[in-house]
């Protein structure tokens, strides 16, 4: 028996695809295995409480009552210490023992304290986040060694931070190879502490909706053509500059809508569509049921992001068949193949490395699957054909067990 020690922190990339992440494993483990979730800085609890459902574990430490400045080093280290206390007892009870982090942490303490091995899944480039995939900022302090450790989320401590965590892994789990090869040459991390593993779905067997009435019942009209955005709304995600081209080829395009699937910047992302108020439709956060009726009314799938691994977006999108416009960057440039499972946009970079979307390119590309319906439909069947060979639910659950077991 294993016992698995599922580390995270609440926030809004855990309600996407670190979310996504845990619920596959926590629900599909299998007898040789037991869950235990631990959640971080929890705001619900005001002590630490541990719960059981369904045969699994729940662990909530909530944030220290202290007056440290919450981004700051020593904040990081004596709360990290304290969680070590805290998880010994509970680890203590068991032989073998994995934690298995998802977030960059300082975890010195954890691993000097704990008797337990460690795995930890690289989501994303964490530097990329702060720096918004700016690869010009980051090699500059790096190549100077310019990074203060004593900053949790500086544009100059981040490296080092995850570098160390990388370093005192016993196994990690990269789910690109981008992410992989970013790793090796510039941490210097052996290759063979890494394993990359596509993150994967189960097949939705969700119900088939009669496009044309479900338009209605949705309060859009048969003939619109419904352009589609899934992702939290901030700017790594690209959101304006597909913002940007729908306000110029809506005009020529009478029948198009735009419609945003997320939760973040209303107020900054409402603002950029005065113009086309009418166009666009903000639906926040909505169920799978609900998103899943959009994937199968919309005409073209839109992923402009500055950077991105292997997004559950994606992975959906096709196995829905959904015709795909994504950036060529980082994981999305290596899942797809331009002309065959979705068109590709590039992503370029100004004098200062600030990364934007092409937008010719995205314009040229609307348009091309607007006017070209046949062309968009073999996208979308390639797509989920693609998918369902290599973003399967199966394949990443048997490929991290075997890295579970692996460690024993």
């Amino acid at each position: 028996m294993i016992d698995i020690f599922f580390i995270s922190i609440y926030h809004r990339g855990s309600l996407y695809g670190t979310g996504n992440y845990l619920k596959a494993i926590r629900q599909n483990l299998g007898n040789n295995f037991r869950f235990h979730h631990v959640q971080l800085e929890h705001e619900e609890f005001n002590e630490y409480t541990t719960l059981k459902k369904e045969k699994k574990e729940y662990i909530y430490i909530p944030k220290p009552l202290n007056t440290l400045p919450k981004k700051s080093l020593d904040y990081e280290k004596k709360y990290l210490k304290s969680v070590s206390r805290l998880l010994n007892q509970e680890i203590l009870k068991y032989k073998n023992v994995i934690l298995h982090i998802n977030e960059v942490l300082l975890i010195d303490s954890l691993k000097e304290n704990l008797n337990c091995k460690i795995v930890f899944t690289a989501h994303s480039i964490w530097w990329k986040f702060y720096l918004n995939g700016n690869k010009k900022k980051f090699f500059i302090a790096w190549k100077n060694n310019n990074f203060d450790p004593r900053i949790k989320n500086s544009t100059i401590g981040i490296g080092k931070r995850e570098q160390n965590l990388l370093l005192q892994s016993d196994k990690i789990i990269c789910v690109t190879k981008n992410a992989k090869f970013f790793f090796k040459k510039t941490y210097g991390i052996d290759e063979k502490k890494i394993k990359v593993i596509y993150n994967g779905i189960e097949n939705p067997k969700n119900k088939k909706y009669p496009i044309l009435e479900t338009k209605i019942k949705m309060g859009f009209s048969p003939n619109d053509k419904i352009i589609l955005f899934v992702g939290r709304l901030d700017y790594g995600k690209g959101l304006e500059f597909l913002i940007d081209s729908f306000s110029e080829i809506y005009k020529e395009t009478p029948n198009i809508k735009l419609v945003v699937i997320g939760d973040g910047n209303f107020e900054k992302y409402i603002s950029l569509c005065n113009k086309i108020a009418s166009r666009v439709v903000f639906t926040g956060r909505i169920c799978k049921t609900d998103l899943y009726k959009y994937y199968q009314i919309a005409a073209i799938g839109v992923i402009p992001s500055l950077y991105e691994q292997c997004s559950y977006v994606a992975i959906e999108m096709m196995y829905h068949s959904l015709p795909m416009i994504v950036a060529a960057v980082d994981g999305l440039d290596e899942i797809f193949q331009h002309n065959f499972t979705a068109l590709k946009v590039k992503v370029n970079e100004d004098k200062y490395g600030e990364l934007f979307i092409d937008k010719l390119q995205l314009n040229n590309h609307l348009h091309s699957l607007l006017l070209d319906e046949k062309k968009g439909k073999q996208l979308g069947i390639n797509a989920r054909i693609f998918a369902l060979k290599h973003f399967t639910l199966e394949r990443m659950l048997s490929q991290t067990i075997d890295v579970y077991k692996g460690l024993f």
